[in-house]
């Protein structure tokens, strides 16, 4: 007998969810602090501004992600037009943040770095919603990616945006 999948089922990812609510929260509140402390110095560089507004996005894309997947008794079909829907929008800002910061393009391998880490953080939930529409592809695992890849890109843009910038 094989074990139920749980994939789908986003009543068994709560603490999860919960956990990373939270801390995406959190890090929004500290990432407001960084940029506040060197708020000059952010905003007198081109491509800083929007790599700061690119760090809000993605925690606030994970604390949306984490309060769509507590909303209570939604099936996986409600949940996967809702998630896909947020993917196509931080992918749509991400994209919009990368062209405003790097227009026109001074350095190709800062630009593809950057662009690089704008599809990391929001691929894996537009991923998400469509593997859960479909009901095939990992579904909430996806999300997984999502939190894990959101959370670290936007700590390294945290890190640049309160230590690097001072260097």
């Amino acid at each position: 007998m094989s074990a139920p999948n749980t994939a789908y089922d986003p009543e068994q990812w709560h603490d999860l969810f919960v956990m990373s609510g939270g801390a995406a929260a959190a890090l929004a509140g500290l990432l407001f602090v960084a940029v506040s402390l060197n708020l000059e110095d952010v905003l007198a560089q081109r491509g800083l501004p929007p790599l700061a507004a690119r760090s809000l996005q993605v925690l606030l894309g994970l604390l949306v992600l984490s309060i769509l997947v507590l909303v209570p008794g939604q099936s996986s079909t409600t949940l996967g037009t809702q998630v896909t829907a947020l993917g196509a929008v931080l992918l749509a800002l991400a994209g919009r943040s990368v062209a405003r910061s790097h227009w026109p393009v001074d350095r190709w391998t800062w630009t593809a770095g950057t662009t690089a880490l704008a599809l990391v953080s929001t691929m894996p939930v537009l991923l998400t919603g469509v593997s859960l529409l479909g009901g095939v592809g990992g579904g909430l695992q996806i999300a997984v990616v999502a939190l894990i890849a959101g959370f670290a890109i936007a700590l390294h843009y945290a890190w640049v945006l309160l230590i690097e910038i001072l260097r």
